[in-house]
């Protein structure tokens, strides 16, 4: 009963007027709720030489870069002239070595950091991995009988992830340890009916999560539709559901052999899977793509909203990013440069506003 009632509120919600907000929490919302287009243009930055930069992150008065293709993965640059400032952490499986690391967390004076290869999360302190060329983790957490994508540290001590083998959870938590209690699993929303094959499901439900310990929320956007939700990071439970007034494509009449075999002129909508947050607002990128073509080079829409669902701004960048941080002043993105070689540029969020409807 409870699912069909879920169902219903989704339908509904679908078939109402855009901006609505029903009783549940559920938000949609259009263009038009952000007021003025902000269009920005980038400066190009000299961070020297950068090989295949997949993540960036801004904390204080630094600038964190990783890259897994050299040998020092982590590089760590000031922010106001752009100077290396000094590597850490190697390739390798000893110890404080990494496979892939895939994901960090910054919180507070301590930085997560996640090997998805290994499936092993571990915590160091700012301080020492700013001052020491090996820092030391004083915590290392695997999670025993879980494949994890993605690997987050609560303001309660434990963990909650993305996990490959529990079979219809989108989040899971454990504790200190990384013990998983799956009767605190988040289940599959209430998107389809339809039942798949397991590889074929966990695609159609595939996040990525960020973490605010500011406020405890957890924010989940999905990698194959127009969702995005936030939930209570002490209990699991939903307290937004956001969806865009675009039309999404799960393919649920072209899924067979565990693969999503969508038609090629078939339009993609999806959140992708760079994203970033301050204590404030959530940044994401929501984008549109036909199958079997290469996303738009050219510019970069991100779309901002609060923490109880309200779009805040939406920003044209001037040109593709892979990925991107912010704060009050700045986002700082990672692109390529006219010779295709990786490239950090800045864009000024105070100085360098334009305004289009």
């Amino acid at each position: 009963m409870r699912q069909l009632a879920y169902m219903f509120l989704f339908v509904c919600l679908l078939l109402s007027s855009c901006g609505d907000r029903s009783d549940d929490g559920y938000v949609h919302y259009t263009d038009a709720d952000f007021g003025e287009v902000i269009q920005l243009a980038s400066t190009e930055l000299d961070f020297g030489f950068l090989g295949s930069p997949s993540k960036i992150e801004i904390l204080d008065t630094i600038i964190l870069i990783v890259d897994n293709s050299r040998e020092r993965i982590l590089s760590i640059y000031g922010e106001s002239d752009h100077k290396l400032i000094k590597t850490v952490f190697s390739s390798g499986l000893g110890p404080g070595e990494y496979l892939s690391l895939w994901w960090f967390q910054l919180r507070g004076d301590e930085l997560w950091t996640f090997d998805l290869q290994l499936g092993r999360i571990m915590g160091y302190r700012v301080a020492e991995v700013m001052s020491e060329a090996n820092p030391k983790p004083f915590a290392k957490v695997t999670f025993p009988g879980a494949s994890p994508t993605e690997a987050l540290r609560l303001n309660s001590g434990g963990f909650v992830i993305t996990d490959q083998m529990a079979k219809g959870a989108l989040l899971s938590f454990s504790d200190g340890d990384g013990v998983i209690d799956h009767n605190m699993d988040v289940k599959y929303p209430p998107i389809t009916e339809m039942e798949f094959e397991r590889s074929t499901e966990k695609r159609i439900y595939e996040i990525r999560a960020m973490y605010n310990s500011a406020n405890n929320k957890i924010v989940a956007y999905y990698l194959l539709n127009n969702i995005v939700e936030i939930y209570d990071g002490s209990d699991g439970s939903l307290l937004r559901r956001i969806m865009s007034p675009f039309d999404y494509t799960v393919p649920t009449n072209n899924a067979s052999n565990g693969k999503l075999n969508i038609k090629g002129d078939e339009i993609i909508m999806t959140y992708s899977p760079f994203a970033s947050l301050t204590d404030e607002m959530v940044l994401l990128n929501f984008r549109s793509e036909k199958v079997g073509s290469t996303s738009d080079m050219n510019n970069t829409i991100l779309y901002s909203f609060d923490y109880e669902g309200n779009p805040l701004s939406k920003y044209v960048l001037d040109r593709y990013v892979d990925g991107y941080c912010f704060n009050d002043e700045h986002i700082y993105a990672i692109s390529t440069n006219e010779m295709g070689e990786p490239a950090i540029v800045r864009y000024d969020l105070k100085n360098n506003l334009s305004h289009a409807n």
